[in-house]
């Protein structure tokens, strides 16, 4: 096993191994965090209550953990549109301004 990245929102290895086994990261598990063997997203695992598991194939694979909560993008949804919908009274109140001088 080899370590690629390590960072606050997202982790990556290089794991070979002869048989089918296991990836066990020492870090906390918590929602949010998401799975990746070369590319396609698998299921990400408890180990020992508290603990992130991935399940790894036989052979040499690249293992990637990335940290995407649903809480963050419902934010940056309600953000972005909140922030259009200043634009559109900030616009409509500029027009209004202009249309009574």
């Amino acid at each position: 096993m080899q370590l690629l990245s390590y960072g606050a929102d997202e982790a990556s290895w290089r794991v070979a191994t002869d048989r089918d086994g296991f990836l066990v990261v020492g870090d906390s598990y918590y929602p949010g965090w998401q799975a990746f063997v070369d590319g396609r997203r698998v299921d990400l695992h408890r180990a020992n209550v508290a603990f992130r598991a991935v399940a790894v194939p036989a052979g040499t694979h690249e293992v990637v953990l990335r940290f995407r909560p649903t809480s963050v993008v419902v934010g940056a949804a309600v953000s972005v549109v909140a922030l259009l919908a200043c634009c559109v009274l900030l616009l409509g109140t500029r027009a209004r301004a202009v249309v009574q001088e």
